[in-house]
């Protein structure tokens, strides 16, 4: 298996013949033969593997001649879905909470927020899938609080103090210092994110104590602008 694009998957299926592998790929609208077939799927790798499972759980009926297109659920729903994520949720787990919920098959969403991050989550149904890298590659707006002082191993509230500084900012040096994050630049992704590097999360080699280099990447802030303010609050 293997990434063509943002969340779509290219699936290579290999029998010995116990499992006549060109019914389960027939079901995503692949093809091939029993012993060797192929498909391609939308979603998270998590997703593919998921669907994949399901199927292949059904082969001893597939061997009887059972149509495994009426035993797999297919999809009721096809479509973009708003959905307000909460803390705590990773963005699998509210499409794996969803799946069950909606009876969906294709289930995916665009783009990876943080078990600490909330707001909106777009996740996409049956053939809105296809839009997935569509969606992607669009701008977004973010709203964040920031906690002055300190450094975290993860770069966030959830991490480990690591550093710490209290020397007094005013206002204004606040502002002057945000703005200079307006614009384009090339930024190094930080350890903990899911971007992967040789086919593996960062967050994952991070909390296995490990850590690899990484290329820097061109981002882009079109415009910031700062809230509010508190000073000597908690923590």
């Amino acid at each position: 298996m293997y990434e063509i694009k943002t969340q779509v998957f290219r699936v290579s299926l290999r029998s010995r013949g116990a499992v006549d592998v060109a019914k389960i790929a027939a079901v995503f609208g692949g093809g091939g033969h029993a012993r060797a077939a192929g498909c391609t799927l939308g979603g998270t790798r998590y997703d593919v593997i998921n669907n994949l499972s399901l199927l292949c759980g059904r082969t001893v009926e597939c061997d009887k001649g059972i149509d495994v297109r009426k035993e797999m659920p297919i999809d009721r729903y096809n479509g973009l879905l708003n959905v307000y994520k909460e803390a705590g949720y990773t963005s699998n787990d509210v499409v794996a909470r969803l799946r069950g919920i909606c009876k969906q098959r294709r289930i995916g969403h665009t783009g990876t927020l943080d078990p600490d991050a909330v707001g909106v989550l777009v996740v996409c149904l049956g053939s809105g899938t296809r839009a997935v890298e569509l969606l992607t590659e669009h701008t977004k707006e973010y709203i964040a609080v920031c906690r002055l002082g300190i450094t975290t191993d993860t770069q966030d509230l959830s991490g480990r103090v690591i550093a710490r500084d209290e020397r007094a900012v005013s206002e204004e040096e606040l502002k002057k210092a945000i703005l200079t994050f307006q614009g384009g630049y090339d930024q190094i992704p930080p350890m903990y994110s899911a971007l992967k590097v040789g086919g593996k999360k960062l967050y994952e080699l991070a909390r296995a104590g490990m850590e690899v280099e990484r290329r820097s990447r061109k981002v882009t802030i079109f415009s910031i602008s700062t809230g509010c303010f508190s000073f000597g609050g908690s923590p």
